[in-house]
């Protein structure tokens, strides 16, 4: 119902202006050519009342079979509260149905920092979606209920795709905020469940998914959870255990396998992109957004 009262306001408000330009004649308004433009606008707007608003990627693919990559409106909620927005989908990726909530980027941009950690929870949002390869966080973030979390490097191509990391009930962006920092814990990384995400040949000490980890720097767990330690490279959001010079595992996460934040230099976005540095995947241009990692949710 929502969707239809917010059409019908543009609508009317269309008939108000045209009533003030092709409804006058000498001057005076001319009700009958008021009325036809109002029918006619009346029987649009019934032509979009009828559209169907699926509430994710997911959605549009089951329901669209061969639908392409792209951008689509969706509505997490249906007739709640929140309101139709736009956003990209994969339909290819591992099966498709995937909603893109942040775009991590050498950009030359620093949006994703330790101060602005916040961003992986809060209601702000930044980017366009329509410069997918640029710093981007969209209202799916934090008001789409999720499963699946997919990770998509560029310009490498790599990606990994890890299955019910969320339940279904809230979003991901709580599913962060929720978590403890800074996390520890090595077992508590989700396991790839699909991809081409690889530990061999690469720094990485294996292809799991991590959420706000601190750096063990080859110490032990006193010295990964005291983040006030100078040496301590912890980091928010997700995140892959990675071995800079010190071992497995979470070795200095903030500089070599974080989306941006890192506690030691807190206004500084850095540029590891992910597990792009840790396979040697960025290769693109620094600063232009060459190197950028998508994150989608289904």
């Amino acid at each position: 119902m929502k969707k239809i009262l917010t059409i019908a306001l543009i609508l009317l408000n269309s008939v108000f202006l045209l009533g003030q330009t092709v409804g006058k004649v000498n001057s005076v308004e001319d009700p009958a050519k008021i009325s036809s433009v109002a029918v006619e606008l009346i029987e649009n707007l019934g032509g979009a009342a009828v559209e169907t608003i699926y509430k994710n990627c997911k959605e549009i693919l089951e329901n669209t079979p061969g639908a392409t990559d792209g951008v689509y409106v969706i509505d997490p909620d249906g007739e709640g509260a929140i309101e139709p927005f736009d956003c990209y989908c994969d339909m290819t990726t591992d099966g498709g149905g995937w909603t893109l909530v942040t775009v991590h980027s050498d950009d030359g941009q620093a949006n994703w920092t330790f101060n602005n950690r916040s961003l992986f929870y809060d209601d702000i949002f930044i980017g366009s979606i329509n410069q997918p390869h640029l710093d981007y966080k969209g209202q799916g973030m934090v008001q789409l209920n999720f499963y699946d979390v997919l990770a998509l490097h560029a310009p490498s191509g790599v990606w990994a795709a890890y299955y019910n990391v969320g339940n279904g009930s809230s979003s991901l962006g709580s599913r962060i905020t929720n978590f403890p920092f800074p996390n520890c814990t090595t077992s508590s990384g989700c396991t790839m469940s699909s991809g081409t995400l690889a530990v061999s040949g690469t720094s990485l000490c294996n292809t799991n998914l991590f959420f706000n980890i601190g750096d063990y720097d080859g110490e032990n767990l006193p010295y990964c959870a005291n983040i006030s330690n100078q040496f301590n490279n912890a980091t928010y959001g997700p995140a892959w255990s990675v071995n800079q010079n010190n071992g497995c595992p979470f070795d200095d996460p903030g500089t070599h396998s974080s989306l941006g934040p890192n506690i030691q230099s807190i206004d500084t976005e850095q540029s590891a992109i992910g597990f792009g540095r840790a396979i040697d995947g960025n290769t693109g241009t620094a600063g232009t957004g060459a190197n950028h990692m998508k994150i989608f949710v289904r």
